[in-house]
């Protein structure tokens, strides 16, 4: 049986910990829930070099599909903390979060062409946009190795492994086309009615740092940068109305950027340890690759009918770019 790599990473980074923990070493667990609200968008572009034989001309033409992700989020989290030696902590997280909800923005499909010869324009000539259902899911699993400076200040190191799958339900296409003298023909049909699904996954092994400070205490602030060389973003798109499948493997870059305030909440004359936490991500993934498309019907946009044909080495480029500000309350044991 294969092990799917986020499975054993994760097995892995638990494994490590727990090996390091003795009856000496005082260990902490933390649990906590959190909510918030998050912005942004995944999306592909795709690039063909095609062909009009009427004129003996070549031209490039270009779609791009955005997908919204402005949607709220809630999640659980929980954190396992070994101290190892006099200024060093290791600790383990696992936090999993999912969607509520769907975007309020629409999908938005554009397609350009642009012709070869020099000064050719990039024209537009179609733009849509449809209503979205969304369903996501973020794991990140990580660990950090923590040492304290000073009694203010801590420095982290952070090595972890994320998940984040989005599928999509796209219903009705509201927009424009150009006709043959570039003027727009405007549209709106099939409303309500489902004429795509999309689904992404990004698997995203990652390293970074982190530095926190005591502004007092009571309040800590963190601030985080995570890096990976090497993200890998899969998708499936099913063009339900032209009966054509198309599927992406791109590999690239992630960036993350975390921000986060930690407030203890006190109770006088008694021992629970509550907090509350403030965290503000930035997420940024951009990666390239080859898209295959597959019709499992005949096409209506085309004379011929094209149930079984296959277009392979198609330029695609799958991106990802979010925003989020997570709220939580949390108490450690």
């Amino acid at each position: 049986m294969k092990i799917h790599p986020v499975f054993l990473f994760i097995f892995t980074i638990i494994s490590i910990p727990l090996g390091l923990i003795s009856s000496e070493k005082r260990i902490n667990l933390s649990i906590n829930g959190d909510i918030g609200k998050m912005f942004g968008s995944t999306k592909y572009h795709i690039l063909v070099n095609g062909y009009i034989p009427e004129s003996d001309t070549g031209l490039t033409i270009e779609s791009e599909l955005e997908f919204p992700l402005d949607i709220l989020v809630a999640g659980i989290n929980a954190r396992l903390n070994t101290k190892l030696w006099q200024n060093a902590t290791l600790s383990f997280n696992l936090n999993i979060h999912k969607s509520i909800g769907n975007p309020n923005n629409n999908m938005l499909d554009s397609d350009w062409f642009t012709f070869p010869s020099p000064g050719g324009d990039r024209i537009k000539f179609s733009y849509t946009e449809s209503r979205a259902k969304l369903n996501a899911a973020i794991i990140d699993a990580n660990q950090r190795f923590k040492f304290r400076i000073s009694p203010k200040f801590q420095l982290s190191g952070i090595l972890g492994y994320k998940y984040t799958g989005f599928s999509y339900k796209i219903f009705g296409i509201s927009g424009w086309l150009l006709d043959s003298t570039y003027h727009h023909i405007y549209y709106d049909e099939y409303a309500g009615v489902n004429v795509l699904n999309y689904n992404v996954s990004y698997y995203i092994p990652y390293f970074g740092f982190a530095g926190a400070i005591a502004v007092s205490p009571d309040i800590t602030i963190n601030g985080e940068y995570e890096l990976s060389p090497y993200a890998l973003a899969k998708d499936f798109d099913d063009h339900i109305l032209r009966n054509k499948i198309g599927e992406g493997n791109c590999n690239g870059n992630s960036f993350t950027t975390n921000i986060n305030a930690l407030i203890k909440i006190p109770h006088p004359g008694s021992n629970l340890n509550w907090y509350a936490k403030i965290n503000l991500n930035f997420t940024k993934v951009i990666t390239a690759g080859y898209q295959t498309q597959k019709w499992y019907g005949d096409d209506p946009a085309s004379a011929e009918d094209d149930t079984g044909n296959k277009i392979t080495g198609i330029n695609d480029q799958i991106m990802y770019n979010s925003r989020k500000i997570i709220f939580l309350i949390g108490y450690k044991f």
